[in-house]
């Protein structure tokens, strides 16, 4: 597969691939290019070919030399991707060490900074693929746990920890929403509920009073919008029943003004028998007792 990809800022280098090849074999990859790199500060230019070859897991192995003859570089490439093709693993690195000789190089040659985030992005794919994994267990396992639960039988590890770890990434997703399906909310609770699962504090935790901070700021900016007033209740109500301790101080000091701010006025109209003001000051007053706030 060809591409050619747009400049790419490294540190003080900026790097334009004049060709870029990319080829893929169950869990292994091979790239092969040709470069142009320059010098941001000194306004240098160098020209380098590659090929970099991944099989897997944090495991790289690539090749960096000056620009190579045209003829040779297509002879390179030429061996290499037939290696490749044939799954020869061996003979892919041997091409590439006869090519570009001790110029060869692994992800523990790259900046600090460049393992880290080459190491998050395959991380990132291993959470996939292991949510994909967990997720068919907790599906396929749904109808045994239910009758394991009816026979007041304690549920089976291989069974209980996938579905925690969906329930959770469930709980995450669906609260880093914009807007939130209080629905999809309380089924997600009710399941936690009922099979008596212990989610990760240390990731919803962090989650939820992202959301919870960042709902009641809103609602700071306008407190006379009564549906915003109502998700935050309902929320904050979903959340307490599953997540203890959460960190909600911003939201706790929003409670606060707003209490100075309007809740005498919103109280006044209230007693005078306006439903919507009622409908607030029973929300609000839910929220402040939900985030331990005294009104």
């Amino acid at each position: 597969m060809r591409n050619i990809r747009p400049v790419i800022g490294i540190y003080c280098y900026s790097a334009l691939n004049e060709t870029f090849e990319r080829f893929e074999a169950g869990i292994q990859s091979l790239v092969l290019g040709r470069t142009r790199l320059y010098a941001d500060i000194t306004l240098e230019e160098h020209f380098v070919d590659f090929a970099v070859l991944h099989l897997g897991g944090h495991n790289l192995y690539g090749g960096v030399a000056a620009r190579m003859e045209d003829d040779a570089f297509v002879e390179m490439s030429r061996q290499v991707r037939g290696a490749f093709s044939k799954s020869d693993v061996s003979a892919v690195i041997r091409f590439m060490n006869q090519y570009f000789g001790t110029h060869n190089y692994s992800l523990w040659y790259l900046f600090k900074d460049e393992q880290r985030r080459i190491v998050t992005q395959i991380l990132q794919t291993k959470l996939r693929e292991i949510e994909v994994s967990f997720r068919q267990i907790y599906e396929n396992n749904y109808p045994l746990m239910q009758a394991m639960k009816e026979m007041r039988m304690p549920p089976a590890a291989g069974t209980s920890t996938p579905a925690e770890f969906i329930i959770t990434g469930d709980f995450v997703e669906e609260l880093e929403k914009e807007d939130i399906n209080i629905q999809r909310l309380q089924s997600l609770a009710d399941e936690v509920k009922k099979w008596s699962f212990h989610l990760s504090k240390t990731t919803l935790g962090f989650v939820a009073a992202r959301k919870i901070n960042s709902l009641m700021e809103s609602f700071f900016k306008t407190p006379e919008e009564l549906p915003l007033l109502e998700k935050v209740e309902a929320v904050l109500r979903i959340l307490r029943s599953v997540v203890q301790d959460i960190n909600v101080w911003q939201a706790q000091i929003c409670v606060s003004l707003l209490q100075k701010r309007c809740y005498s006025q919103m109280k006044d109209a209230a007693d005078k028998g306006f439903r919507d003001a009622r409908k607030w000051i029973t929300e609000f007053n839910r929220i402040a007792e939900y985030l331990e706030v005294k009104v």
